[in-house]
């Protein structure tokens, strides 16, 4: 029994020891921000699972470090919570981060190392590159928290700026000697020279289209192009180099003036050596894009289907490189070249192998070109990415049209493609006098901009700041303020136009002002014009059937825009009858004249007459649309009548001619006829219109009565010559049939009136 408590003792001894001896909780496991994110907030949050141990007593400690053997890491004091908060983080940065647990003071292993990359900069979505804009376009971007502030900057001039060289031609190749001698070559033979001050167009004699151009230096010069033709320029002479055979040649380069190459599609590569054009006997199935001579046994050929060759001065070799097609290839020197192809993808040669080098963008890139640690590719849309500090990333150029060559030397750079479109290079961008920068709250996604010149294209970046550090700026982009407003109504080259008429432009956002010219000369030699703080205003012309023509222009306190477009309307010509209708039968004698009604005309002239001719007309002027005669005519006769509409600057054409037949019945004077009186409407709720016809001024009684013979109304009325329209409410009688009489003398007339 002694031996074997002995030996029990002993077991749980050694259980016991190694119970405790093990460690009692575990690493924790990492969460976010996860391994390998990038764009983190400068303040992100670092974030883990919580762990059990054999205690309530759980605490944590995170470290964070820029080394990833956090040599210097950022101890954070430990704390209960699974959630560690940074600040004042470095933008662009990669940071590694770890946590350990404790369950009191044991300690856990570290959890695994993962790493994280702070935000580099301001993420802009809004208004996109190159979009056209009002002058209060709110720019709008991806929001950063653990910030101070962020800062916008606008300018009207940037690195590349747009200029006319006179020419619509596509431009297919760019090349700089230096700052006074710049070439490009394009579509129909078209070639243009620059010579420090004006760009000026030469004949070259052809219309073939050129696709690429080189020169050796300022005296000696080639130019390639469909057809296979070659151009040479020497000491200022354009001269055609008789032809090697009739495919398009897409590229041309020189290592010297001895040595050069041109290449085209399938088989074509020609050599130039001392003095001499021949064709190189190597066999492709390829399209060959671009060819760079490095040196005269050194010089690089892309083209379709990712295909590189390489001439070391004996034979061609070639391989495969990336994924797509190449469009264009430059060297520094023999370690140091590019290609730029379709995708947005761009290959760099390190001396050894072709390698990757990420741009920003999927829009094919059809141009590369370097100087010294400094270069760009363009493409499809404007597309413009370029390489600094070891990386690419996209850039405005400033236009939307494709360019198709670019060519940057030191300072200078040339691009040109679609429509003629060029742009240069020239200083650092963001330094005009209309330069300036504006904060932005650190808790917004959004800034609205105000009074932006109008017709202008804007450059504008952000960049982000917080108490340790400053990003860089983002990419900077255009946007481009409409030039005018735009006019809404009347339409252009309406016609029947009223004098009086409202002119309307639609809204110009970020506009205090309005500019509104009228005129009936199309050059608004003496316009009437308006400032007015809407969008429209009315205005009476004073001028029947007559073009009239106008354009608006919006302004604010720092600007004023270009005028509209200039639109014209034709103002009515002539009055439009409406009644006695053209032809009608039994008129009144004495009737009521009626035309429509002419906005801006207050005075109407009226002529009547049995003669068609009007030889002895009665004449009236009056300033409605409508004339009341003053004393009966004949019965049974026939009368004709115009009218015309009068300024003080005009008179109208006369209206047509309308003619009516007066009435055969008899009037109140005679036999006091049940004709010459109407109700409308008629049954009625009480509310209706008596209308009496009478040939002689009277005195008649009007009363309303019951069917019980009990009157509820009763007037007497004056009666002139002609129509007398009176007016009833009887809004408290019981719904029911009435019955109304009028009076004259010992003559009555009697109708029924029914109130429902």
């Amino acid at each position: 029994m002694k031996n074997i408590y002995s030996i029990t003792t002993v077991i749980l001894i050694f259980f016991t020891i190694s119970l405790f001896g093990q460690t009692r909780i575990y690493p924790p496991s990492l969460r976010l921000p996860g391994d390998q994110f990038d764009k983190q907030n400068p303040d992100v949050i670092l974030d883990w699972d919580a762990v059990t141990g054999q205690t309530s007593e759980i605490t944590y400690e995170a470290q964070l470090a820029t080394l990833e053997d956090f040599s210097n890491a950022v101890i954070y004091p430990r704390t209960d919570l699974t959630a560690q908060k940074t600040e004042d983080l470095i933008f662009g940065q990669t940071y590694y981060w770890r946590v350990k647990a404790f369950d009191g003071d044991i300690a856990s292993g570290w959890s695994e190392a993962w790493s994280f990359e702070v935000v580099v900069t301001v993420d802009i979505t809004d208004p996109g590159d190159g979009d056209e804009v009002y002058a209060d376009e709110t720019v709008k971007f991806t929001e950063i928290s653990g910030l101070t502030k962020y800062e916008l900057q606008l300018d009207t001039t940037f690195i590349w700026n747009a200029v006319n060289t006179g020419t619509t031609e596509t431009i297919n190749a760019t090349f700089i000697v230096d700052e006074d001698n710049m070439w490009l070559a394009g579509d129909n033979g078209l070639v243009q020279y620059f010579n420090g001050e004006t760009w000026s167009t030469i004949d070259a004699g052809t219309s073939e289209n050129l696709n690429a151009i080189s020169f050796i230096n300022d005296s000696t010069g080639y130019v390639v192009g469909d057809n296979g033709l070659i151009l040479s320029y020497k000491s200022g002479v354009w001269a055609l180099v008789d032809p090697l055979f009739d495919e398009d040649l897409n590229s041309v380069s020189f290592s010297d003036v001895n040595n050069g190459w041109a290449v085209g599609p399938d088989t074509v590569m020609i050599q130039y050596k001392d003095g001499l054009w021949s064709v190189d006997s190597t066999k492709n199935e390829f399209v060959l894009f671009s060819v760079f001579a490095v040196a005269p046994d050194n010089v690089w050929v892309c083209g379709d289907n990712k295909i590189i060759m390489h001439y070391d001065g004996t034979s061609w070799t070639s391989e495969e490189v990336g994924t797509k097609d190449l469009y264009s290839i430059w060297f520094n020197d023999a370690n140091n070249g590019w290609t730029s192809s379709k995708g947005g993808k761009i290959q760099y040669y390190n001396g050894t192998e072709w390698v990757n080098q990420p741009t920003g963008t999927t829009k094919n890139l059809f141009s590369i070109s370097m100087t010294g640690e400094t270069g760009f590719a363009v493409g499809k849309g404007g597309t413009m990415v370029v390489f600094e500090d070891g990386a690419w990333k996209v850039i405005t150029s400033g236009v939307s049209e494709t360019l198709n060559g670019i060519y940057v030397k030191g300072d200078l750079g040339l691009s040109g493609g679609e429509a003629g479109t060029v742009i240069t290079k020239s200083g650092v961008g963001f330094d005009s006098p209309y330069n300036h920068v504006l904060d932005v709250s650190a808790d917004s996604s959004e800034y609205e901009l105000s009074y932006l010149p109008y017709g202008s294209k804007i450059y504008y970046r952000m960049r982000a700041m917080h108490s340790l550090d400053t990003s860089v700026w983002s990419e900077a982009r255009t946007m481009v303020t409409y030039a005018s407003p735009k006019l809404s109504k009347p339409k252009d080259t309406t016609s029947n136009v009223a004098l009086l008429t409202l002119f309307k432009c639609k809204k110009y956002s970020g506009s205090t002002d309005y500019y509104f010219q009228i005129d009936d000369n199309e050059d608004f030699i003496h316009p009437y014009e308006v400032i007015v703080d809407s969008i429209s205003t009315e205005y009476t012309m004073q001028k029947f059937g007559q073009k009239h023509y106008w354009r608006v222009k919006a302004a604010h306190p720092y600007d004023i825009s270009d005028w509209s477009d200039v639109w014209w309307l034709s103002t009515t010509d002539s009055v439009k009858l409406n009644s006695p209708d053209d032809g009608m039968k039994d008129v009144q004698t004495c009737p009521l004249y009626v035309w429509d009604e002419m906005p801006g005309v207050n005075l109407f002239e009226i002529y009547i007459d049995t003669d068609p001719d009007f030889s002895n007309p009665v004449m009236n002027e009056v300033d409605e649309a409508f004339f009341q005669c003053q004393q009966p005519m004949p019965k049974k006769t026939v009368y004709y009548w115009k009218v015309r509409a009068l300024t003080s600057a005009d008179t109208s054409s006369w209206s047509e001619i309308w003619s009516f037949e007066t009435e055969g019945y008899i009037g109140l004077e005679e036999e006091f006829s049940p004709d010459a009186l109407t109700i409308y409407p008629n049954p009625n709720n009480g509310n209706f219109t008596l209308n009496i016809n009478s040939l002689l001024q009277e005195k008649v009684t009007i009363t309303v009565s019951d069917l019980a013979g009990k009157a509820v109304y009763t007037e007497e009325m004056v009666c002139r010559a002609g129509e007398n329209r009176k007016e009833f409410r009887l809004d408290n009688q019981r719904k029911g049939l009435y019955l109304i009489s009028i009076r004259r003398e010992n003559a009555v007339i009697t109708k029924k009136l029914f109130i429902r």
